[in-house]
């Protein structure tokens, strides 16, 4: 049996330990950490945008520009502003010059519209908006609705939209003094600093509350300790900013070390080793389906023409992790479990492929879960009961206390957080966070990921793990890309397994369905399958399922051709409306 704590996992904390003590020195904040590089590696650069390059005194000059402007407006602590911009280096200024003044900044997702934007401006409720010029429209699409005075609108990188003279962000900070604002009181570990928005997979996204010590705690575990960049290093970030791993872990980690980031405005999988190597990146960060993007792309001498030796990931599949490994060259991958929101960080410190990480029971715990009926299991005390090895479970993780290190911030909205809260776990003074992620615990702590707990569904009296059957299913030769759910059939329990895929040429109903009958059990097989052109995802690749959970197997609602499966034919057949009727009318044996 291994020890508790591992070598590696040693040399780790004991790295985490000095940067613990960097964090109590005052190292705390991002204008902080800003202003000590630009003290100490003034020409050093800090990012890359195209062909721009800011170094870290540039940087900080610029983030003066923005306190003082901002004051000039009658901006106070506490006060708040949203961003609502796409990736480029006045961004980062701003959030830098908005926490030099106390002021939190919002960062909205770019692709929100309508009354999407609306909800995420009306629960955060800034003084301000900065809009890129692209996206000024957008605002005013929804400037009835919005709780936006017209004059509170900055456009950045163009031109104001017409009849708001004087809103030109660029113009105004020209003018603005870049020497060093008077600070606010010495920035606090749970300072409020961010609102990040999550992805909105399951519904509206909701903002949660970001502080010093969440932002700073992701940096210093992931680029300091675990990924040991330098000032050295360059980290090449084809995520939007607005997102928790752009803004923790990439910008976070750079932050933390020194280090510059290369950006882009969004991810291009033909564009991204020839940008990385005219950045001279020597890291990365990935998420989701981003891995897999780039190993769909026709090999090519690029892929091993760049400098990037180091990744950190969330999600990188165990069954691409090797391959993506040896193809591009790559001699670390640092896999991580995190959220925007949640209370646990769980670091794969031993490159174990498929493996979230080893669990540290002060920080965390997994408890037996009821995927039918969502709710944690307990016992006739009303405890919850820990999974064994080998077992499937709920993550949770412990909120504020002692315990925890990262602690729990929180939604701005407080019924959100009622409800992803949880006491009474195993003593009735306990408290700890809901992530809403099925784990799997392995041995000596090991865990890795199933599935999100509404993706998990119940049938034929057995528990499918959507990815799992994705993982499956993605090495058919037949499918591109697929998206696993479960649907609803009138008179069924539990419910029905449905699969949108995208196919690698014409579809073969023979080829696929033996390929369905080889490599699932019966209960796991999709009884659904929707072709679709394209599956919709989130601006980090993940994939968005309640609305195709939403339209289920309707053939009122879906244009897009789906097949059945036929369980005395074992293969798959076109969903007419009559076979429709005939599954609805409970008159086809499933």
């Amino acid at each position: 049996m291994a020890s508790f704590i591992s070598k590696e996992e040693w040399k780790v904390f004991g790295r985490l330990n000095l940067a613990l003590f960097r964090l109590l020195k005052g190292e705390r904040s991002c204008p902080r950490l800003i202003e000590k590089w630009a003290r100490e590696i003034p020409d050093r650069p800090a990012v890359f945008f195209q062909d721009r390059v800011l170094s870290y005194q540039k940087l900080n000059s610029l983030a003066n520009r923005v306190a003082h402007h901002f004051l000039g407006l009658g901006a106070r602590p506490g006060d708040l502003v949203a961003l609502y911009m796409e990736n480029c280096p006045e961004y980062l200024a701003l959030i830098a010059g908005l926490n030099k003044i106390g002021v939190v900044a919002s960062l909205i997702n770019t692709h929100l519209r309508q009354h999407t934007l609306v909800h995420a401006l009306t629960i955060c409720s800034p003084r301000w908006i900065v809009a890129s010029e692209t996206l000024a429209p957008a605002l005013q699409d929804v400037e009835d609705q919005s709780p936006l005075k017209r004059d509170a609108v900055w456009v950045w990188d163009g031109q104001a939209p017409a009849g708001q003279e004087g809103q030109d962000l660029a113009k105004a900070l020209a003018s603005a003094s870049d020497a060093p604002p008077p600070h606010p009181a010495r920035p606090k570990f749970d300072d409020h600093v961010l609102n990040i928005y999550t992805s909105g997979t399951t519904g509206l996204p909701k903002a949660a509350k970001v502080s010093n010590r969440r932002w700073f705690f992701s940096g210093y575990a992931l680029g300091y300790a675990l990924a040991k960049f330098t000032s050295e290093d360059v980290i090449y970030v084809p995520l939007p900013l607005y997102h928790s791993i752009g803004m923790f872990v990439a910008w976070g980690s750079a932050l933390a070390t020194g280090a510059a980031i290369g950006i882009r405005r969004r991810f291009s999988a033909s564009e991204f080793w020839p940008e990385a190597k005219r950045f001279g990146a020597t890291g990365a960060t990935f998420i989701g389906e981003m891995p897999r993007y780039l190993l769909s792309q026709a090999p090519g001498p690029q892929e091993k023409d760049h400098n990037i030796r180091k990744v950190i990931t969330v999600g990188l599949r165990a069954n691409i992790w090797e391959e993506f490994q040896k193809r591009f060259g790559i001699e670390k991958v640092f896999e991580f479990y995190g959220a925007t929101e949640t209370s646990v960080g769980i670091m794969n410190v031993e490159g174990r492929p498929g493996m979230l990480g080893r669990l540290m029971p002060i920080q965390a715990a997994v408890v037996k879960w009821d995927p039918e009926t969502e709710t944690l299991v307990r016992n006739s005390k009303g405890r919850c009961l820990p999974v064994k090895e080998g077992e499937e479970g709920m993550l949770l993780g412990r909120a504020n206390s002692i315990l925890s290190l990262l602690g729990y911030d929180g939604y701005l909205d407080e019924e959100a957080n009622r409800q992803k809260m949880v006491k009474g776990v195993f003593w009735p003074w306990d408290e700890f966070f809901i992530t809403g992620d099925v784990v799997k615990m392995h041995e000596d702590r090991w865990v890795s990921f199933v599935d999100r707990s509404g993706d998990t569904f119940r049938w034929k009296g057995e528990n499918v793990a959507t990815k799992e059957v994705e993982i499956v299913l993605d090495r058919c030769p037949q499918i591109r890309e697929i998206s696993v759910y479960g649907v609803k059939i009138p008179g069924q329990e539990g419910a029905a397994g449905m699969a949108a895929v995208v196919l690698r040429g014409e579809w073969d109903s023979d080829r696929i369905s033996r390929y369905v009958v080889d490599n699932l059990p019966h209960y796991a097989r999709p009884l659904f399958l929707r072709l679709c052109p394209e599956l919709p995802v989130t601006v980090t690749w993940k994939h968005i399922k309640y609305e195709l959970r939403k339209e289920g197997f309707a053939l009122s609602k879906i244009k897009d051709p789906i097949y059945f499966w036929d369980r005395q034919a074992s293969r798959y057949l076109p969903l007419d409306e009559d076979l429709y009727a005939d599954i609805i009318g409970g008159n086809v044996k499933l």
